[in-house]
């Protein structure tokens, strides 16, 4: 039960409500000053468009700048911190809010399973990373563009997409069919992805961000025989380091 206490100016006060009205308050603070609003200007220049609708084949002006990472679900990740920051419309914002509040105080009941979400530029070695664990479930997105394909890695036709997005949305839901002791990795490039944030808002996972440079990246892709198109895989990198800036 709540903890109730008296208060001078109403006759009950609940504790849990006040600390609740209080986080409000707090980041009230934050999204009202200088320098939230500076970095919201920032950000709109630079990527003016939502990042959702673009993964869903869309073209709408952001005018929300929002936390991937909700900061009142995870206020270890610095509410300023760019690299945590995603530019959404109305209507996606509205989407996600919506998740968040249904999920907030999700308890996972019977899902007892481990899920681990590495994340990093393109040749950053996160599929190779993540096959060393020893996985139950691995979710990986060139994986599934081969089984559903059925061409070779980094082989991607657009026509194939829906089927792709459908496949990784499965896979995703299938998390929480893992039992006790069981182990799920999710590999993405970007947290910005409607799904994974679902996954991660859901799970509460371990984050694993690939710490590797911009040339690293390079160096590892002009070796990899399979990358035919390697200047529009640097070029993907040069993008996501210049989106993970602090």
């Amino acid at each position: 039960m709540p903890n109730i206490q008296k208060s001078k100016d109403r006759p009950w006060n609940s504790r849990p409500v006040a600390r609740k009205n209080q986080g409000r308050e707090e980041r009230s603070s934050l999204y009202d000053s200088a320098r939230w609003r500076k970095l919201r200007v920032q950000h709109f220049m630079e990527y003016p468009l939502c990042v959702h609708c673009e993964e869903a084949g869309r073209a709408s002006l952001a005018v929300i700048l929002d936390h991937i990472i909700p900061h009142r679900i995870d206020k270890s990740i610095d509410f300023f911190d760019r690299r945590n920051h995603q530019g959404l419309c109305n209507s996606c914002h509205n989407k996600k809010s919506a998740l968040e509040r249904r999920v907030y105080d999700y308890q996972s009941g019977s899902f007892l399973g481990e899920v681990t979400v590495v994340y990093g530029p393109p040749g950053s070695g996160k599929t190779t990373w993540a096959g060393r664990q020893g996985p139950d479930l691995l979710i990986d997105m060139d994986v599934i563009w081969m089984d559903v394909t059925g061409l070779g890695w980094y082989e991607k036709p657009e026509s194939y997409l829906p089927q792709v997005y459908q496949a990784r949305d499965q896979q995703i839901d299938s998390i929480v069919q893992l039992r006790k002791g069981q182990k799920a990795i999710v590999v993405t490039t970007n947290l910005s992805v409607y799904k994974i944030q679902e996954a991660v808002l859901r799970y509460k996972p371990k984050l694993v961000r690939m710490e590797v440079t911009e040339e690293e990246c390079i160096e590892r892709i002009m070796k990899d025989h399979r990358r035919q198109d390697k200047q529009h895989h640097i070029a993907l990198v040069h993008e996501w380091f210049k989106k993970h800036k602090q």
